[in-house]
């Protein structure tokens, strides 16, 4: 799975992305592409839920939300590897968390 076509490159695979397919995986005992799929669709909407909530927040309206979070999902990222979903949706997620902080910080202010 590390192996890349371009040359000179080997790990073109997150860790953070083995370690979730080994845990959606059941350790090894359940590997349907439903269960290692899952995690990356389930981050890709809390992402997505977290951007419309704080679009919301800011414009107070609930169009301008909806509008935000399907031009996330519509983002050139999003089909990037021909799939439906972030593949890097953890590391989106996770380091897209502290600046979601700061901005309800910021709001709540």
């Amino acid at each position: 799975p590390l192996q890349s076509e371009i040359a000179g490159m080997r790990n073109t695979k997150p860790p953070l992305l083995f370690w979730q397919a080994m845990a959606a995986g059941d350790w090894g005992q359940n590997w349907t592409l439903w269960a290692l799929r899952l995690p990356s669709i389930v981050y890709t909407f809390f992402t997505t839920a977290i951007l419309a909530f704080f679009t919301h927040r800011l414009s107070a309206s609930l169009r301008t939300a909806c509008l935000a979070a399907a031009l996330y999902l519509l983002f050139f990222s999003t089909f990037r590897y021909g799939r439906v979903y972030l593949t890097s949706a953890p590391e989106t997620f996770w380091l897209a968390l502290p600046m979601w902080w700061l901005l309800w910080m910021q709001v709540s202010a």
